[in-house]
């Protein structure tokens, strides 16, 4: 770790587009100039090494905590000065004035990355970010204390089964940051045998992109990455809810900050419960030769201790896959189930 470090420091709080979201582990930094390197500033107190990937070619860098929070000293500079912020395919920007004295900065949230989600008959993850900041909500003609996606508000691409494979025709899925597959897709697009359409796809991760899918899409990351899972893989039958388990340090430590419906996300013992399983509900165990992060696992018939939500990296991007839904035709109008915390974790997840 750098030496402790007295003296003024910019400081805040990192959240989501909602302004209320906190991002931990995200890296906060100032660029090494000229103007800086003139003045001989010492590197800054980290966090928590290695909780955040750090900026390329620059010692004046931090990481936000689990409650989003950071502070980074900048010794004797004075004047403008151009903060950085980054989480994954988000990043932020802002000019700080600089006096000599400490520098408090209201919520800086988070810019958008270019994010494309596709239609599904079961799971509807544009509810959710609508929630997250990246749309507005109506109240749910039909389903009394929820909401919906209020057509047209959407700062990302919600695209139809024609429209992903178009998209993909042309060759054009390097337009997003985050592609997600929600469960019941009516596109055959990403189907063994589509070798075109599924290199397309090994692509726009290999060169950083991040795909997401739930459920039944288990089956376009076993074609597009044929040596992601083991032999254990199966289905299960409908479930109300299911006890799982947080096995990610940092996604259990930012679950016990932030509220859900029931109050607390997550218990002492790192139990969460799970909603929305259909009938016939997939899970899949991902190859420990990925090195994958398992955040969430249960117990199911077949297996005990069966991931539920698993990534892995492919090149610069990643996989990311949740064997249950994240909501409805709807989601809830002010709070959130857990597996929603978990898939705003997920967002903002670079590990």
């Amino acid at each position: 770790m750098p030496p402790q470090q007295e003296g003024p420091a910019i400081s805040g709080l990192v959240t989501g587009p909602n302004a209320s979201t906190p991002i931990p582990s995200a890296a906060v930094w100032l660029p090494n100039t000229p103007q800086l390197r003139m003045q001989g500033l010492a590197a800054p107190t980290v966090t928590d090494p290695g909780a955040c990937n750090p900026p390329d070619n620059t010692p004046y860098w931090t990481c936000t905590d689990a409650e989003g929070r950071f502070s980074l000293p900048y010794g004797e500079l004075q004047g403008e000065v151009e903060l950085h912020i980054r989480k994954g395919s988000w990043n932020s920007r802002q000019t700080v004035t600089l006096t000599g004295a400490d520098v408090p900065l209201s919520p800086l949230s988070l810019g958008m990355p270019r994010i494309a989600v596709v239609e599904g008959y079961y799971d509807h993850v544009e509810h959710l970010l609508a929630k997250m900041g990246l749309g507005e909500l109506e109240v749910h003609p039909y389903v009394s204390g929820q909401s919906r996606l209020k057509a047209g508000t959407e700062r990302f691409d919600i695209l139809s089964a024609a429209e992903l494979e178009e998209k993909v025709a042309l060759n054009r899925l390097t337009e997003y940051d985050l592609l997600y597959l929600n469960c019941g897709i009516e596109s055959h697009v990403f189907q063994p045998g589509e070798e075109q359409s599924l290199e397309q796809l090994r692509r726009f991760v290999q060169q950083g992109g991040t795909l997401y899918a739930t459920d039944w899409e288990l089956k376009v990351i076993r074609a597009a990455f044929p040596d992601a899972l083991t032999g254990d893989e199966g289905w299960e039958g409908q479930l109300d809810q299911l006890i799982g388990t947080v096995d990610y340090p940092e996604l259990a430590d930012w679950l016990a900050a932030v509220p859900c419906d029931s109050g607390q996300c997550v218990n002492a013992q790192g139990d969460i419960t799970l909603y929305h399983f259909l009938s016939g509900w997939r899970w899949g165990v991902p190859n420990p030769t990925l090195h994958p992060s398992t955040l969430v696992k249960a117990d199911v018939d077949q297996l005990a201790q069966a991931p539920m939500t698993w990534s892995f990296r492919h090149g610069q991007g990643r996989v990311i896959f949740s064997a249950y839904h994240t909501a409805d035709d709807h989601t809830h109008a002010s709070d959130y189930l857990p597996q929603e915390r978990i898939l705003e974790y997920l967002f903002y997840h670079d590990h």
